[in-house]
């Protein structure tokens, strides 16, 4: 039993939970290449730091479930960061996972070349996409513990949950100011969406298993072109491959 839940590694693509633990913790590295369309390209190095915990789950030799949560954080050149978290819901039948899960995403990229802006640069943030994913993972190789896993996210809607305008360190003055000046220049989200593959091994040992993890994401978010995105300066398509090891607890 101990080793159907250590190999059935059944959510995130994020930092994937390992249901024999009850936390596990990622580092990881890559490159970024971001595509917007106003024609301007930029590659950028990233780093990221994740967090996963198994909230619940069960593996037999034939079939298992998990339920999970996890949060990531890429940060690199350029001023770019991301923050994303989710709750998984995974079933496994054989060396087939399949399910489905919840995203909260919070990007930001600064120093966009943009020629409409006074300074001629652009940094993009203060709003959060909120969407729905879909799952699947094979297991492969001795003992399954090789994997390969996709996961589909639709962004539906955008939300401004950290309203920085109106944060304690803001006076009424410059609280009002800085409102008006989202208003007046920030574009809505319109929609938007993302995809990840994910590959790796896991290695046992006596302090817990590690996962070495390599993982292709692409994400495309579009805004409506109105106020400061008439010419698509927020529109982007992002691809990141990184390299990464995941530690278990």
């Amino acid at each position: 039993m101990r080793l159907a839940l250590l190999t059935f590694i059944a959510t995130s693509a994020l930092v994937p939970s390992v249901a024999g633990a009850q936390f596990t913790a990622l580092v990881d590295g890559g490159q970024r290449m971001e595509k917007y369309a106003t024609g301007f390209t930029r590659t950028v190095p990233v780093g990221g730091i994740g967090l996963g915990a198994a909230i619940a789950g069960d593996a037999g030799q034939s079939s298992g479930f998990i339920l999970s949560a996890s949060g990531e954080l890429k940060f690199g050149g350029g001023g770019t960061f991301d923050g994303k978290v989710t709750g998984d819901a995974m079933m496994r039948f054989g060396p087939l996972a399949l399910g489905g899960g919840l995203d909260l995403l919070d990007p930001m990229v600064g120093d966009v070349t943009d020629r409409t802006s006074p300074d001629g640069k652009r940094s993009i943030s203060d709003e959060q996409m909120f969407g729905y994913s879909g799952i699947a993972k094979f297991n492969f190789g001795p003992l399954n513990k090789g994997f390969i896993q996709t996961r589909i996210t639709t962004y539906a809607t955008g939300l401004r949950l950290l309203d920085f305008c109106n944060s304690e360190y803001m006076t009424e003055s410059t609280s009002a100011s800085c409102s008006d000046m989202v208003a007046q220049h920030d574009p809505e989200f319109e929609s938007g969406d993302e995809a990840r593959v994910s590959t790796g091994w896991v290695f046992s040992g006596s302090g817990g298993a590690k996962i070495l993890r390599l993982q292709w994401v692409q994400q495309r978010l579009n805004y409506i072109r109105e106020k400061d995105n008439v010419g698509g300066a927020y529109d982007r398509k992002v691809q990141t491959v990184s390299l990464g090891l995941v530690f278990t607890f």
